[in-house]
Protein backbone atom coordinates (compact mmCIF):
# COMPACT_ATOMS: atom_id res chain seq x y z
CA UNK A 1 0.00 0.00 0.00
CA UNK A 2 2.79 2.42 0.93
CA UNK A 3 4.75 1.35 -2.14
CA UNK A 4 1.76 2.16 -4.35
CA UNK A 5 1.46 5.61 -2.78
CA UNK A 6 5.15 6.36 -3.40
CA UNK A 7 4.82 5.09 -6.96
CA UNK A 8 1.80 7.33 -7.54
CA UNK A 9 3.68 10.31 -6.07
CA UNK A 10 6.62 9.69 -8.41
CA UNK A 11 4.28 9.41 -11.40
CA UNK A 12 2.63 12.70 -10.39
CA UNK A 13 6.03 14.40 -10.17
CA UNK A 14 7.06 13.11 -13.59
CA UNK A 15 3.76 14.23 -15.11
CA UNK A 16 4.10 17.68 -13.53
CA UNK A 17 7.69 18.05 -14.75
CA UNK A 18 6.72 16.95 -18.25
CA UNK A 19 3.79 19.39 -18.29
CA UNK A 20 6.03 22.27 -17.21
CA UNK A 21 8.64 21.36 -19.80
CA UNK A 22 6.02 21.15 -22.55
CA UNK A 23 4.55 24.51 -21.53
CA UNK A 24 7.97 26.18 -21.47
CA UNK A 25 8.95 24.91 -24.92
CA UNK A 26 5.55 25.82 -26.38
CA UNK A 27 5.86 29.31 -24.91
CA UNK A 28 9.41 29.62 -26.27
CA UNK A 29 8.27 28.64 -29.75
CA UNK A 30 5.30 31.00 -29.57
CA UNK A 31 7.28 34.08 -28.59
CA UNK A 32 9.90 33.36 -31.26
CA UNK A 33 7.26 33.04 -33.97
CA UNK A 34 7.66 35.97 -36.40
CA UNK A 35 3.99 36.97 -36.17
CA UNK A 36 4.08 37.14 -32.38
CA UNK A 37 7.64 38.48 -32.03
CA UNK A 38 6.82 41.48 -34.19
CA UNK A 39 4.02 42.43 -31.78
CA UNK A 40 6.16 42.20 -28.65
CA UNK A 41 8.07 45.21 -27.44
CA UNK A 42 11.30 45.30 -25.50
CA UNK A 43 9.43 45.22 -22.16
CA UNK A 44 8.08 41.82 -23.14
CA UNK A 45 11.67 40.55 -23.16
CA UNK A 46 10.95 39.51 -19.57
CA UNK A 47 8.73 36.73 -20.89
CA UNK A 48 11.52 35.31 -23.01
CA UNK A 49 13.98 35.61 -20.13
CA UNK A 50 11.61 33.79 -17.77
CA UNK A 51 11.02 30.98 -20.25
CA UNK A 52 14.75 30.61 -20.93
CA UNK A 53 15.42 30.58 -17.20
CA UNK A 54 12.84 27.83 -16.67
CA UNK A 55 14.24 25.69 -19.48
CA UNK A 56 17.78 26.12 -18.14
CA UNK A 57 16.61 25.20 -14.64
CA UNK A 58 14.97 22.04 -15.94
CA UNK A 59 18.17 21.02 -17.73
CA UNK A 60 20.39 21.50 -14.68
CA UNK A 61 18.14 20.39 -11.83
CA UNK A 62 19.10 16.91 -10.64
CA UNK A 63 16.48 14.28 -11.20
CA UNK A 64 16.51 12.87 -7.70
CA UNK A 65 13.90 12.05 -5.15
CA UNK A 66 13.06 14.65 -2.49
CA UNK A 67 15.00 12.73 0.12
CA UNK A 68 18.16 12.54 -2.00
CA UNK A 69 17.95 16.20 -2.98
CA UNK A 70 17.99 17.48 0.60
CA UNK A 71 20.75 15.23 1.92
CA UNK A 72 24.35 16.50 1.76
Amino acid sequence: MLRNKKSEDEEDKVEAKNALEKYAYNMCNTIKDEKIASKLDSADKKIEDAVDCDIQWQRTWPEETDEAAVQP
